[in-house]
């Protein structure tokens, strides 16, 4: 059942647009088992979510992502969940991450423009009592994401002469 479950978890990370039908016929398991183990996979919070991945350079020009890593001095008694617990709750954060190293977390931020990610960093991360130091990283271009090759080598598409 657990190796049942892995391959299903497994094929979801591949492509969530599978079926519970298309995943038990590849499996050769009864759809009802591939979908009861979905459901459970969904109502224990394993699956928080199906996406697609967006090459967000094809369809958007005004969208800038930076990455941003802030070192902070917690709280006595708080530690780094106390902050997290704040950060999740600001919509131009994307992602969070607990670091080991040199910063103590990272984040994904997006806006419409290089001014406004700055501003966000400048004038609301910066700010907060804990954030001792901050550095930005802006993304000039995505090659890789989720695991999905964005980036299309232009030789490919040049004709031989």
């Amino acid at each position: 059942m657990n190796n049942l479950r892995n391959e299903i978890i497994q094929m979801l990370r591949e492509d969530a647009r599978f079926s519970a039908e298309k995943i038990a016929n590849v499996l050769k398991v009864a759809t009802d088992e591939v979908q009861s183990i979905m459901n459970g996979l969904e109502n224990d919070g394993v699956i928080v979510k199906y996406r697609a991945v967006i090459n967000r350079e094809l369809v958007e020009d005004n969208f800038v992502e930076a990455l941003v890593e802030i070192k902070v001095s917690p709280q006595r008694s708080k530690g780094y969940d106390n902050l997290a617990e704040t950060l999740i709750h600001i919509p131009e954060i994307k992602n969070l991450y607990l670091l080991s190293g040199g910063f103590d977390f990272l984040m994904t931020v997006e806006g419409q423009s290089v001014k406004e990610v700055a501003f966000f960093v400048n004038e609301k991360l910066s700010t907060l009592d804990c954030v001792t130091s901050t550095t930005t990283l802006f993304v000039l271009k995505r090659y890789k994401s989720e695991g999905v090759i964005l980036w299309k080598d232009e030789k490919e598409f040049r004709e031989m002469i």
